[in-house]
């Protein structure tokens, strides 16, 4: 999605090719809907939509994250090249654990799995939670779950998720 700068407004409609009739925010326009949630910065007054735009003029500069959180990429120091993850040489000795939250409650009020994946072998253990767990429940499911059946992995990749952090080894 493009966007002009806010000084001087400058699109092209594609269904009506008038210049500078978009709106200068999209929650201005009567047509607006669900996309005010998004942040699109313009829409034709024509029908309300944005993605019939076109970006004809040379000042217009990519609306993306950058912009949204005010950082300017030209200032950042540039970022490391990915490590790639060791190849394990055993089953089970390292693992990644994740959460898929929000889904559906089961009929035991389950409503978030737990997957556990063996990064050599790729088999994997989903284990159904409730996302309201705590720390040491969770610990306590891995040890049944996991540890019980393949051992303590000698390291876990996870997302930094709460349930992950300090507090479930601290229970574990």
């Amino acid at each position: 999605m493009y966007h002009h700068q806010p000084t001087s407004p400058c699109r092209e409609c594609t269904y009506c090719k008038r210049l500078g009739h978009t709106v200068e925010y999209y929650n201005q326009c009567k047509h607006a809907g669900a996309a005010v949630a998004n942040h699109t910065p313009r829409a034709c007054f024509e029908c309300g939509s944005t993605d019939h735009l076109i970006p004809r003029c040379p000042k217009l500069v990519q609306w993306n994250n950058e912009t949204l959180l005010g950082v300017n990429a030209e200032h950042q120091n540039p970022y490391g090249k990915l490590q790639p993850l060791e190849i394990p040489m055993w089953k089970w000795e390292h693992i990644t654990m994740d959460l898929i939250t929000k889904l559906p409650k089961t009929r035991n009020g389950y409503d978030t799995i737990w997957v556990a994946v063996d990064r050599l072998s790729k088999s994997a253990h989903f284990i159904p939670i409730k996302e309201t767990y705590s720390s040491k429940k969770m610990a306590e499911i891995y040890v049944k779950e996991v540890v019980s059946r393949h051992g303590v992995p000698v390291t876990i990749v996870s997302d930094r998720d709460t349930r992950f952090t300090s507090h479930f080894w601290k229970n574990f």
